[in-house]
C-alpha cells in the first residue's frame, strides 16, 4: 500500500480524475490527500476546475485540514476565504455541500477563523445568488 507521503502531484492529480462517487472522493481526500505535501497546491488548482469531483476534492481537502491537521496555521485557512467566495455560486449540491462543510469546518478551529468564517458567510449572504446565499445562511446557523 502507497503511503499518503509518497505520492506524488501527478499521482495525486490522477487519483482524483478518477473518483466517480462522494464517497470515493470524500474517503480519499480525508485519509489519504490531507496527509500529502502537495494537497494545499492541488486545492487551490482544482477549486477552479469545472469537473465535478474534482472541483469538491479541493473543498473536502480544505474541511479536513481544518478538522484533522491541528499544526495549521491560520494563514493557510485564511487563504481558502476567497476561494470560497469566488466559488460559491456552483449549483450543484456536490459543491454547495463541500464549500459549507469546510466553511463551517474552519470556523470551529479557533476564534480567530470562526470570526473570519462567520464574515465569509455573511459575504455569500450578500452575493445576489441564491447559491452563494444558501451557502451563506447554512454556515451561519452553525457557526452562530
Amino acid at each position: 500500500m502507497i503511503e499518503p507521503k509518497d505520492l506524488t502531484e501527478e499521482m495525486l492529480e490522477e487519483i482524483a480524475l478518477g473518483f466517480d462517487s462522494i464517497e470515493l472522493c470524500d474517503k480519499t481526500c480525508l485519509n489519504i490527500f490531507i496527509k500529502n505535501k502537495w494537497s494545499l497546491h492541488k486545492t487551490v488548482e482544482w477549486a477552479k476546475h469545472d469537473k465535478l469531483y474534482l472541483k469538491r476534492a479541493a473543498f473536502v481537502i480544505m474541511a479536513g485540514l481544518a478538522q484533522e491537521d491541528n499544526e495549521r496555521e491560520n494563514l493557510v485557512f485564511r487563504v481558502f476565504m476567497p476561494i470560497m467566495i469566488r466559488e460559491c455560486t456552483d449549483e450543484r449540491v456536490e459543491i454547495k455541500e463541500a464549500i459549507a462543510w469546510a466553511l463551517t469546518a474552519i470556523g470551529k478551529r479557533n476564534s480567530i477563523l470562526h470570526k473570519m468564517a462567520l464574515n465569509t458567510a455573511k459575504e455569500m449572504l450578500a452575493i445576489e445568488e441564491k447559491t452563494a446565499q444558501e451557502i451563506g445562511r447554512r454556515v451561519l446557523e452553525v457557526l452562530s
